[in-house]
């Protein structure tokens, strides 16, 4: 089998352990992401400057990706590198010849892992494939998110779907009319990537809980805000770090005054990032509504509990008084006592690192998870 991985830089973080355990297996990947003219960084990818290129670049020809030479092999990685100009004719002339590198590779299986869209509906077109599959890393649309036109299109050209967890498969299938012969369940595996990372160390002068990612509606972080006042009425020496870039769709008003909350707004490295979470207490998802998360497999990479809502796979992945505390969610109360719970109770944090290090880690492994991938590429 001829397999073409098409994903996103967003997902490198999970793809790059992926592909390397597919390329031990034997599968034989090439694994394609798109990025636009003057690209920078987005999950691990880090580059120090811009990458102002046009065509189709084997990742082993990108100096700074010699880093990742041992977690797969860069020469099976290629970046699509283009202005994102629809009329613009060498964007055309970029997928056309993207196009046609995948038809030369004599592709019978394409897997996608995001809604394709502007030129990469080429894609659509490929003749020879038998099995068109796409991951669906959100089952449901996340609140305050608009993709749905493209998702519904992408949808329709799949005829193979992948979901990350098994608890939303009556949904996603009653949702979208999809025969539930065609899902296929699998699941995340240790983000072990991050060790090819050159870490920004922290010297924190105050210990603080984490929260990390994108700033959007559905992560209830304003009740993660109310829950911290409460905190800081019996923690005095706790503070609460917010990091990540996106709209403030909360007033912020009323914690503009508080020297224990800090709000980090702007896009973190990944290295500064890791260097976040290695030093906190714990991380926080106040999650009104969620699929999986990679918060959680990263912050579990670092051996970092995390306090999260009862809401999709969360409660699966995370298992509460094991690798850390799950709360109703939208309730600063309970969020509020299980977050006390963690900072007072030194030892339970304790147990709660090292059920991650030595339960959740092993547990995790890619092998088993391409083992998933392998029965559906042959299905």
């Amino acid at each position: 089998m001829n397999v073409v991985y098409f994903s996103q830089p967003f997902f490198a973080d999970c793809d790059f352990p992926l592909i390397k355990e597919m390329q031990e297996r034997g599968i034989n990947v090439r694994y394609y992401m798109p990025i636009g003219y003057g690209f920078k960084n987005s999950s691990i990818l880090e580059f120090e400057t811009p990458i102002c290129k046009w065509g189709i670049y084997k990742a082993s020809k990108i100096k700074v990706m010699e880093k990742y030479k041992d977690c797969l092999d860069l020469n099976k990685l290629y970046f699509i590198c283009g202005r994102n100009i629809k009329w613009w004719p060498m964007s055309w002339l970029l997928w056309f010849m993207v196009y046609l590198h995948i038809i030369f590779f004599k592709t019978n299986i394409v897997h996608i892992t995001w809604q394709l869209h502007g030129l990469e509906y080429l894609l659509f077109h490929l003749p020879l494939v038998s099995k068109k599959i796409m991951t669906v890393h959100d089952p449901i649309q996340h609140l305050g998110e608009r993709q749905e036109k493209a998702r519904l299109k992408s949808f329709k050209w799949a005829n193979t779907f992948l979901l990350l967890n098994s608890q939303q498969v009556d949904v996603f299938s009653k949702t979208y009319d999809i025969p539930k012969d065609e899902i296929y369940v699998s699941k995340l595996g240790v983000y072990d990537s991050i060790k090819y990372l050159h870490i920004s160390p922290r010297k924190a002068k105050t210990p603080y809980i984490l929260f990390f990612g994108h700033i959007l509606p559905y992560k209830g972080i304003e009740y993660l805000l109310d829950a911290m006042l409460k905190v800081h009425e019996e923690c005095k020496n706790i503070n609460l770090l917010i990091a990540g870039f996106g709209h403030i769709y909360f007033d912020m008003s009323k914690y503009s005054n508080k020297d224990y909350i800090r709000f980090e707004h702007r896009y973190i490295g990944i290295s500064e990032l890791v260097g976040m979470i290695k030093e906190s207490l714990f991380v926080v998802c106040p999650y009104k509504e969620a699929t999986q998360s990679g918060v959680v497999q990263t912050s579990f990479a670092l051996e970092t509990p995390i306090v999260a809502t009862s809401v999709g796979a969360l409660p699966e992945m995370i298992k509460n008084d094991v690798y850390g505390k799950i709360v109703p969610p939208c309730n600063s109360d309970a969020l509020a006592d299980a977050m006390l719970e963690l900072i007072k109770n030194t030892e339970k944090l304790n147990i709660l690192k090292s059920n991650i290090r030595t339960q959740w880690v092993s547990s995790m492994s890619w092998l088993p998870i391409v083992d998933d991938y392998f029965e559906m590429y042959n299905a």
